[in-house]
């Protein structure tokens, strides 16, 4: 969950404005987590979509989100994603169709799906 709640951290400052003083001690606060997030991403790249990710994605996100996922990447079952590629099209939807008010709360249900 801790790449989750990172992602939150800076979701939540993303949305409020950036603050050009605090972004030095921001990154020097993360740095370390660093190659944790780059296995985390190969690990995603690695693992396919199994039926139980599925459902849990139709279940955790909504119906509507997820045959917008299905038509709109012209797949006829997300199994026919890899994890990382999934979890970046549920991120861009999120910032791209979702109100902001209640984007942080979709943003925290990926990362329990993705178990970060």
């Amino acid at each position: 969950m801790v790449f989750g709640k990172l992602l939150a951290k800076f979701y939540g400052k993303h949305t409020k404005g950036l603050k050009i003083e605090n972004l030095k001690e921001s990154l020097e606060n993360t740095y370390h987590m660093i190659p944790d997030i780059q296995q985390r991403i190969e690990l995603l790249d690695s693992l396919e979509v199994d039926e139980q990710l599925d459902t849990d994605c139709k279940e955790g996100l909504g119906k509507t989100m997820y045959k917008h996922l299905l038509i709109e990447n012209n797949v006829e079952s997300l199994q026919q994603l890899n994890q990382l590629q999934l979890f970046h099209l549920i991120t861009h939807y999120i910032s791209h169709r979702i109100n902001r008010e209640l984007q942080a709360r979709y943003q925290m249900r990926v990362s329990k799906l993705f178990n970060m």
